[in-house]
């Protein structure tokens, strides 16, 4: 009796071990496919030939199982998910878990075993041109794969997805009036610790604890729309060192009957102005890459620099007729400006049709209007906040900004050359009102 017990016990524990956790792994060769066409990164032509999905988003992978699983009772992953063991409070069922990028979970349960260590999900609810972590999850014992990282796209890639241009303000804690501005993309930033030397959030408001609820000083969004960075097209997916997107600026122009060079570099990524050392204190690790702007164009017969509109989109041109169908809508310019020479900077992103409205040059002391002859060769501020119904007289509340040209300005806030659609060729010329480039209009 003593024997059987013992040989009980063992048997019991052995089982009790349980469904492994982390003992299988997606194989690298899991690609999403729509139809035969691979809508993820990776070498998935083979993987998504002759597929048929009936025009969903279905991700097909395999699994690398380890000895623990293999050596199990459980023997694959099917069962993994399936099979009951003893022990087991309730009976086993699987679902994928899908974080994004914002740390967003989401569960899909619209998927199958092709074979015992094989799975097809479809996930066609999820977005494009976005990354993603996969696993496995055995919702009883809470036993999960080992995460797989997936990106997503489109694969036409246009019309060019945008998003927002978003501003807050910190300012240093022994300076509470000498705010400096910040800017952030797709990714919010980071609330602070509290032991910084700036403070970016309103502590009369919210006590001076920060924290991830807690809006940034001064938020505004969206100050402008930019290109997204999660655009598959702004990757150099085939690794030829050009960006995808001025690729297929080359080719829509040559489907259309229009001829461009082959060189040609029209969208670059736009940075944030301040310091690394400066974003980084203020939470914004990301202010490298808030998104992308479009080279500005200069009329060769003027010198007088632009961005194309729907005025131009309407001509029927090849170029513009590719470049409607590329960014789907017409485009202003952007622009940079600051307040003084003499404290530390405060820099202000601002959009060619609010500019416009608002900017003047001193002459002869007076704030005057310019004219677009005049506008090159005068020094041209603005008042902020803005006022459009009284733009030349200042408020006691509003502060004054200078607009700089791109040869004034931090470097690497943008690259970009400009263009011209009459040679179809990228050229060093500055933009004759200091546009920086171009960005989708509102």
């Amino acid at each position: 009796m003593k024997i059987l017990f013992v040989v009980l016990l063992f048997s019991l524990s052995s089982v009790w071990a349980g469904r492994p956790d982390g003992a299988f792994s997606f194989n690298e060769n899991t690609c999403v496919c729509r139809n035969d066409k691979p809508v993820s990164k990776g070498d998935c032509a083979n993987v998504c030939r002759g597929k048929d999905t009936k025009g969903e988003d279905i991700l097909f992978g395999d699994f690398s199982v380890g000895s623990v699983l293999a050596n199990s009772s459980l023997k694959h992953v099917k069962n993994w998910c399936y099979k009951y063991l003893i022990g087991d409070l309730s009976f086993p069922k699987c679902i994928v878990e899908v974080t994004d990028s914002e740390g967003n979970k989401s569960r899909l349960s619209g998927f199958n075993f092709p074979k015992n260590n094989s799975i097809a999900i479809n996930v066609s609810s999820l977005d494009d041109d976005q990354a993603y972590w996969f696993r496995l999850v055995e919702t009883s014992s809470e036993a999960t794969s080992i995460p797989h990282e997936l990106y997503i796209f489109d694969p036409i890639g246009y019309p060019l997805k945008t998003s927002s241009l978003s501003q807050y303000s910190c300012y240093p804690r022994e300076a509470k009036d000498l705010r400096v501005n910040f800017y952030f993309g797709a990714h919010a930033p980071k609330s602070l610790k509290g032991t910084e030397s700036i403070v970016c959030h309103d502590v009369a408001k919210y006590g001076e604890k920060d924290g991830p609820q807690i809006p940034r000083l001064d938020l505004l969004n969206p100050v402008a729309p930019l290109w997204s960075t999660n655009n598959f097209l702004f990757f150099d997916n085939n690794g030829d060192g050009v960006l995808d997107v001025n690729e297929v600026v080359i080719k829509k122009v040559n489907e259309n009957g229009g001829e461009i060079k082959n060189n040609i570099r029209l969208f670059g990524v736009l940075s944030g102005p301040g310091s690394k050392d400066q974003n980084i204190e203020a939470g914004n690790a990301d202010y490298d890459r808030l998104g992308f702007v479009m080279s500005y164009w200069v009329d060769t017969k003027t010198f007088h620099s632009f961005c194309p509109s729907e005025k131009e989109y309407s001509s029927g041109a090849p170029l513009y007729k590719s470049m409607k169908e590329i960014i789907g809508k017409g485009t202003e310019g952007i622009y940079l400006a600051d307040r003084s020479e003499s404290e530390h900077r405060s820099h202000l992103f601002i959009r060619e049709s609010d500019l416009r409205a608002v900017w003047f040059y001193n002459k002869n002391g007076v704030p005057t209007k310019p004219t677009e002859e005049q506008v090159q060769f005068q020094t041209i501020y603005f008042y902020h906040p803005l006022n459009k119904e009284n733009p030349l007289v200042k408020q006691p509340h509003q502060k004054t900004f200078r607009v700089r040209s791109a040869s004034e300005l931090p470097a690497g806030v943008t690259t970009l050359q400009a263009f011209t659609p009459n040679t179809g060729e990228m050229i060093s010329y500055p933009s004759h009102d200091r546009k920086l480039g171009c960005i989708p209009k509102l």
